[in-house]
């Protein structure tokens, strides 16, 4: 890392948690641009998701993250996520000299799968005898 490029990020960005919510299998993530607004170009998405019940036992050194955004927006919708995932996500400004500082990650996580049951109810008709 250069002296530049510690110049030119000196803030990262962060989440807006006031827009980062989960609506059952529909998860929004908002975030602010860096405070200095200097030199970011457009900026990158990054999540992990994990099993709930993985997520504990997860170490940070193991987390996959997959890019889902490029771009100017501050806002990004991830739809039919699975249920009883924690999303793990994380953002930072890109700009020529290369990506910036990541923002502290924000886990929010999906409702507990719902088992289905099906009830199939029960017909007695009388039989023609």
């Amino acid at each position: 890392m250069t002296f530049w490029h510690h110049f030119l990020f000196s803030d990262p960005p962060a989440f807006n948690k006031a827009r980062c919510k989960v609506n059952n299998t529909t998860v929004v993530l908002g975030w602010f641009a860096p405070e200095t607004k200097c030199c970011v170009d457009y900026f990158v998405l990054e999540v992990d998701m994990v099993k709930s019940s993985e997520y504990a036992v997860r170490r940070k050194k193991d987390r996959k993250f997959k890019r889902l955004y490029e771009g100017p927006a501050r806002e990004y919708a991830l739809y039919s996520v699975p249920y009883s995932v924690n999303i793990i996500a994380r953002v930072y400004g890109m700009n020529p000299i290369g990506e910036g500082t990541p923002s502290e990650e924000l886990v929010l996580s999906t409702p507990k799968g719902r088992l289905c049951i099906v009830r199939i109810p029960m017909i007695t008709r009388r039989l023609p005898y």
